[in-house]
């Protein structure tokens, strides 16, 4: 039996409930793409930055940009 090349990816379910709450929250349609990069980000991987979709903040980012306005 061969094995597969490609590498294998598991993703916290509390991450994934977070990502879907998210999109609830933010009324956005949820894709695989986006919750791929939503949880690389909250992991602090880094992924390509595609020009879809919203930028997924830090907290310290997000409590900044509410102090703004």
């Amino acid at each position: 039996m061969g094995q597969s090349k490609s590498t294998e990816l598991y993703y916290p379910q509390v991450l994934c409930k977070g990502y879907f709450n998210w999109c609830k929250a933010n009324d956005e349609r949820p894709t695989f793409e986006m919750m791929h990069e939503f949880i690389c980000e909250v992991q602090g991987f880094s992924v390509l930055k595609k020009d879809y979709g919203p930028k997924f903040q830090s907290i310290k980012e997000a409590i900044d940009e509410l102090d703004k306005s």
